[in-house]
């Protein structure tokens, strides 16, 4: 992946995030060929089905411990509609934000927290 193509596709996850932001960010992570391959091969090992698997399991943990959802909807790589899925007490959809939404709302996703947690 070339400078371009990745802050091609960062914008789009994450588009309040600066350019310079996710300069720093290439510049201390995928820009490294040791790094990018490792992030590769984690990605390519995945075996999706096991999520099918852990399901139940989250939805029983659910029903016993809070949990809360923050989901950016415009993120690129996961559809909003797997917010629900979790079967979180509270879920709260953030249309200006993306993938990356702590990134991108550190400040409004700590109080959030803080409030949760408190």
């Amino acid at each position: 992946m070339n400078e371009r193509t990745f802050a091609n596709a960062v914008k789009a996850a994450a588009p309040t995030l600066s350019a310079e932001y996710w300069q720093d960010v290439l510049s201390r992570s995928i820009a490294s060929r040791d790094v990018k391959n490792i992030i590769l091969r984690q990605y390519r090992a995945i075996d999706t089905k096991i999520y099918a698997e852990w399901e139940p399991k989250l939805l029983a943990l659910t029903k016993r411990v809070p949990m809360i959802v923050l989901w950016g909807d415009r993120d690129p790589f996961i559809s909003n509609r797997f917010a629900e899925r979790f079967g979180a007490q509270v879920v709260q959809h953030y249309p200006n934000y993306g993938h990356w939404i702590a990134a991108e709302a550190v400040e409004e996703i700590a109080g959030k927290l803080d409030v949760f947690l408190a």
